[in-house]
């Protein structure tokens, strides 16, 4: 016997799955499987961090590294913070709800300028 494929249409309480009938040989009645119709049952990917770098001006020694550092590290989201005054930067880590405009925010209330990039 051809398997038979019969739409799921609610008796089954199975949405978007389709139910296969099939005679085995050597077996009594049929054998039923039920199987998803859809494509993938792979989970989609979840952010769990983000790392945000943002140029900053008016930096000069140790001092103003920690000035940052105490100003965003209390941020909703921040788990860690580096300061790179040499070169002018502040790279950001944190979880999916680190954003952008709060970091820059609390760096301009450090008392330092952000540099548009």
């Amino acid at each position: 016997m051809h398997p038979v494929i019969v739409p799921c249409d609610g008796e089954w309480d199975l949405p978007s799955a389709c139910v296969t009938r099939r005679r085995e040989p050597g077996r009594h009645g049929p054998r039923i499987s039920v199987h998803s119709r859809r494509r993938s049952a792979v989970p989609q990917e979840r952010i769990t961090s983000m790392t945000l770098s943002v140029a900053v001006s008016g930096m000069s020694c140790g001092h103003c590294a920690a000035a940052i550092k105490e100003q965003v590290l209390p941020l909703q989201g921040v788990e860690e913070v580096e300061v790179d005054v040499p070169a002018g930067r502040v790279t950001v880590s944190g979880g999916p709800t680190l954003q952008e405009s709060q970091v820059r925010a609390a760096i301009v209330e450090a008392g330092y300028e952000v540099v548009a990039a």
